[in-house]
């Protein structure tokens, strides 16, 4: 079992990006499976139109931009995280993506977040580049592992530099976390009704979390 000191602590936010993105249709997103093919994604973006409003910053802290055809996160400083949102704001949603670590430590977090209103209230959908997943609640800036009392090992997460199909449902009290199509964890909680959606990557010890995502959808499930 692991114990990481960042899921625990109040993290400062660096920057949340909280700008209305434009839709692609699901035909210009090669080689995404959605979860229901009968509904129409509420919203998608493969990154590869770099104009579709994402809010992109570069500070001394970390960067949020675009490289090629993915939407970079790269964290300098430790204890750290940034979380971008499309500014879509739902109360129940499943989201899926694809993240890979490029470079920078394994004991690392990165994941999607839900229910977004603001960087001391949300869900998150937490792995690790060395195979450790979670659940967390963050209120007030007070962070609560939802399925446990620390990380937990899953030999589903493609450790290293592999890439991570991520997939998330809030729906009602019911939150649950799929890797790479396998049910990571699900539980059970209603504090947060309502917020955004988006994506998250963090540091612990030590400095350098570079993760990349690509095909970002969401689908609202209302």
């Amino acid at each position: 079992m692991k114990t990481i000191k960042f899921a625990k602590t109040c993290v400062t936010m660096l920057f949340s990006m909280i700008l209305l993105a434009g839709c692609l249709p699901s035909n210009q997103v090669p080689g995404i499976e959605l979860l229901d093919t009968s509904q129409i994604p509420y919203f998608m973006d493969d990154f590869s139109d770099h104009s579709n409003g994402w809010n992109l910053a570069t500070r001394q802290e970390g960067v949020a931009e675009y490289d090629g055809d993915s939407l970079r996160l790269y964290i300098i400083g430790t204890n750290r995280e940034i979380i971008t949102t499309p500014g879509i704001k739902l109360k129940n949603a499943s989201v899926d993506a694809d993240a890979q670590r490029v470079t920078g430590p394994e004991n690392n977090i990165y994941g999607l977040v839900c229910r977004y209103a603001g960087p001391e209230n949300y869900y998150g959908f937490l792995i690790s580049s060395d195979g450790y997943y979670a659940i967390v609640k963050n209120i007030n800036g007070q962070r609560t592992i939802l399925n446990s009392d620390s990380f937990e090992p899953s030999e589903f997460i493609q450790k290293g530099g592999g890439i991570n199909h991520l997939r998330i449902l809030c729906s009602g009290r019911t939150l649950s976390l799929y890797v790479n199509d396998q049910l990571m964890e699900e539980v059970q909680d209603i504090d947060l009704v309502y917020g955004g959606v988006g994506m998250l990557a963090a540091t612990l010890e030590e400095p350098g979390t570079d993760v990349r995502f690509d095909n970002f959808i969401v689908m609202n499930l209302e």
